[in-house]
């Protein structure tokens, strides 16, 4: 069994050429990226998960379920997972090796009122409302998942990620700083 087959996660890679094609996948082909994440996959990091909130899906659920609006102009999970797993596939070049890999999505919705949108019956965690940040229910999912500790845990992120990494005592580095 290679590393390609060894997938952790809650989403599974979509099938098909280009399916993940996006302008996140383009933005890592920034100079810092490929200076940084070719050593850290090769060496202290072995495992990578791409772990991304797309509350757009549970909005498109709330507009089907309850007839309102244009729930097409949102996400699918389907689309909103294959741009991580592009972003996967994109660090596979840039390291020019496999690793285990994995993606978590975080699909609640949460209105600027503070009101949840409805979840799916057969919702999976990825419905889960610790999973959205501020909370860090799908850092220690993935964490979890991959067997990794927090000393060897990196989390890629915005700004205010970098509390959750502090709380959980893992190393952080602001995407911005990373991707350009």
């Amino acid at each position: 069994e290679g590393p390609s087959d060894q997938r952790f996660g809650v989403t599974e890679q979509p099938q098909g050429p280009d399916v993940c094609a996006s302008k996140q996948t383009q933005t890592l082909e920034s100079p810092n990226v490929a200076g940084v994440l070719p050593t850290a996959a090769a060496t202290s990091f072995p495992a990578i998960a791409v772990c991304i909130d797309a509350p757009g899906v549970g909005l498109r659920h709330w507009m089907e379920s309850a007839k309102f609006g244009d729930p097409s102009k949102q996400p699918t999970a389907a689309e909103a997972t294959g741009r991580a797993w592009g972003v996967l596939q994109t660090l596979r070049a840039i390291a020019g090796h496999d690793f285990r890999a994995g993606v978590f999505a975080a699909f609640a919705f949460q209105s600027r009122r503070g009101k949840w949108g409805p979840v799916p019956g057969d919702s999976g965690l990825g419905w889960c409302r610790n999973w959205r940040r501020p909370s860090s229910g799908m850092v220690l999912a993935s964490m979890e998942a991959a067997g990794a500790r927090a000393e060897e845990t990196l989390l890629v992120g915005r700004d205010t990620d970098r509390e959750i990494a502090a709380g959980l005592g893992t190393h952080f580095v602001s995407g911005r700083d990373l991707f350009g």
